[in-house]
């Protein structure tokens, strides 16, 4: 899937720390076309039950989080590292933030940069998670023909994990089912896609209300535009309680703030 207006690959880049420290799964086998998103943007507190929203801790519960429960993230091949880079180099400061990849075995990033995986998607399925995040890039290794991670995926948002997908990462949290009923974003819209990916893309959204946003919370779920990366960062440090509101807003705001060309 290729969209409209696209950038360089952002390649090569070198991150100031690594921090390596329902319903069934929705198929697009019959319409044969390979999901891909390759534009160069395309950079919760604890579980209160099945279904309920989660509830927010504030910034000194800190110890705590780390004591307890880790921020998971889903590799796979061709995710886009640098959507999550931000995200996971602000969290990681204040909660264990582990890989997981589809074999278990190491990923090697968008970057070039070998990550550590801490186990497979059965592992993340029975992870302590507090949140997971889910990168975007080229789905297609483990959507179709089946949706993989989706299992991992609702297991952990029935347990009320946080779950925070960016880019075409949105497609595993929609293939999964959890976006049915609840508001969302997607870049995969005329306004920046082929009519071609927006068509084959289509089914997944079944059941959820767009809202062209940046960023869209709705309950335990975030879903975020590529260009959002330091948004999507900001919200879910707020989420999990790893930054307090005004924090949280420093990371988003940061560029602009401190930029010489008021950028």
């Amino acid at each position: 899937m290729r969209f409209k207006n696209n950038s360089p690959s952002i390649l090569g880049i070198k991150m100031a720390r690594c921090g390596c420290r329902a319903n069934g799964p929705l198929h697009l086998t019959t319409l044969g076309s390979r999901l891909k998103c390759n534009t160069s943007t395309c950079a919760a507190s604890r579980p209160t039950g099945a279904g309920k929203s989660l509830s927010f801790v504030g910034a000194d519960s800190t110890q705590s989080l780390r004591a307890h429960m880790e921020v998971a993230v889903l590799l796979y091949p061709g995710c886009i590292f640098f959507e999550v880079a931000l995200a996971v180099d602000t969290l990681s400061a204040h909660c264990p933030v582990k890989y997981y990849t589809p074999d278990g075995k190491p990923h090697v990033a968008s970057n070039q940069a070998t990550v550590h995986a801490s186990g497979d998607l059965q592992a993340l399925q029975e992870a302590n998670c507090r949140a997971v995040l889910v990168p975007g890039g080229d789905p297609h290794s483990i959507l179709v023909p089946v949706a993989l991670a989706s299992p991992a995926l609702r297991t952990q948002a029935e347990r009320g994990a946080l779950i925070a997908s960016i880019c075409a990462g949105n497609l595993f949290v929609a293939a999964a089912g959890l976006l049915k009923g609840h508001r969302g974003t997607h870049n995969y819209t005329p306004e920046h896609a082929s009519p071609e990916a927006v068509a084959t893309a289509a089914p997944y959204w079944d059941g959820m209300t767009f809202e062209r946003s940046d960023l869209v919370r709705d309950g335990h779920l975030i879903t975020a535009q590529p260009w959002a990366y330091r948004k999507y960062a900001a919200e879910v440090a707020r989420a999990v309680g790893a930054l307090s509101s005004d924090a949280a807003h420093r990371v988003e705001h940061y560029v602009r703030q401190r930029s010489y060309d008021g950028a």
